[in-house]
């Protein structure tokens, strides 16, 4: 193993990569952003680099020394020109299947009792991105000064809230602070990250439904979703916003928001607007925008506005590395339950995020006093994390 190193803007940027991965795609600009936590980050990126590299070679059935001189920017254009075509005729099925794929996910039984209840609706399309309310770095700085100039921040203005969702929000945000609000907000992108690209590959899941409608579908999912997460690497951050910010080269949006026109009758509604190019990226995501709707506690709401396209970058290098961290930490009869474990998670004192976000030696502890809480709260059962019969809770 060998250290990769560049000084870009004053930063030391180091990756660590085994001898066999090609460098020719790994730009190392602004990756370093805490410098408290530098190394750890590091870490997360060689993690994250060799085992991007490691998926781009077997679906493309190419030996990983020979990576270097793959031809992406070529692969790319072919395979989503064949991949539309297909696509095309099956859209409004696939589009479905999208959905029942998301939620028929063990983790997703709070997400489809919402919808049941009527509380949360999803609206997912095959089709460009919507990025009418992404920003970039340099918007995002403006819009911070801006927000600091305000007596009350400009989430409170909303229309789209309810006087107690207005009401919370003040609160959080007197209580807590502004920096402490970032850094909450931080964690759940590595969170909603982490877990969207986890499930960029989810439509192996029903590859037998694509076989269907092309045997060849499934693996040039495969090919392209392995060189999409390559470009996070191999794309300067400072361009990364302003090509992301073009819906042409986007390959997907979303976006948790109160149903418009709340009343009476919508108080309390959201709904889910995922928009991907394919597929693919379709379920990628939906698993965002879901992500991104159980992370909305009020004390989060007041940096939304403020996380920019690059930020997304910057995170989505090694958000999956991070993520496994943090769900080694949960013993696997739990792993269902993870979305209300991340909640808890986002509310704890931030010593004890901070000792999550590096996997500190108290890490592990934190998590099982969550899952202790929860089992009591909801009656689990402590070995297999499943809900107790009747009977037994008749006796305690």
């Amino acid at each position: 193993m060998k250290f990769y190193n560049n000084k870009i803007n004053g930063l030391l940027e180091d990756i660590e990569i085994g001898e066999r991965y090609p460098k020719k795609y790994y730009h190392p600009s602004n990756l370093a952003q805490d410098q408290t936590v530098e190394d750890y980050k590091h870490m997360l990126y060689s993690q994250n680099y060799e085992k991007i590299l490691d998926r781009l070679a077997n679906y493309a059935n190419v030996d990983v020394e020979q990576l270097g001189n793959y031809p992406i920017t070529e692969t790319v254009v072919r395979l989503l020109q064949r991949i539309k075509q297909i696509e095309s005729q099956n859209k409004p099925r696939l589009e479905e299947l999208a959905v029942k794929l998301v939620l028929d996910l063990d983790e997703m039984k709070p997400i489809k009792e919402a919808i049941n209840d009527g509380v949360l609706k999803i609206d997912a399309k095959i089709d460009g991105a919507e990025l009418e309310d992404a920003i970039t770095d340099l918007e995002a700085q403006t819009r911070e000064e801006e927000m600091r100039q305000e007596e009350e921040d400009s989430t409170l203005e909303s229309e789209d809230l309810t006087d107690q969702e207005k009401t919370n929000i003040a609160l959080a945000m007197e209580i807590m602070g502004e920096e402490e609000i970032k850094q909450r907000k931080k964690f759940a992108d590595v969170l909603k990250f982490g877990e969207a690209f986890n499930h960029l590959y989810s439509y192996n899941l029903v590859r037998d439904e694509l076989n269907q409608m092309s045997t060849e579908i499934a693996d040039m999912y495969g090919v392209i979703s392995s060189i999409v997460q390559v470009l996070y690497y191999a794309t300067p951050t400072e361009f990364a916003g302003q090509a992301a910010q073009n819906p042409e080269a986007a390959l997907g949006s979303a976006q948790a928001m109160p149903e418009s026109g709340r009343g009476e009758e919508g108080e309390g509604k959201y709904v889910i607007k995922a928009r991907g190019i394919t597929f693919s990226f379709l379920i990628h995501e939906i698993i965002k925008g879901i992500m991104q709707y159980i992370s909305m506690m009020d004390e989060l709401r007041g940096a939304e506005q403020t996380a920019s396209l690059e930020d997304e970058t910057r995170t989505v290098r090694f958000a999956q590395a991070q993520l496994k961290r943090i769900l080694d930490l949960i013993p696997a009869p739990f792993v269902k339950h993870k979305y209300y474990i991340y909640q808890q998670l986002m509310r704890l004192p931030i010593d004890d995020l901070r000792e999550i976000e590096t996997n500190g030696p108290r890490a592990r502890e934190i998590v099982k006093e969550i899952i202790d809480e929860m089992s009591q709260e909801f009656n689990l059962d402590p070995e297999t994390g499943e809900e107790k019969e009747e009977q037994y809770k008749d006796q305690e």
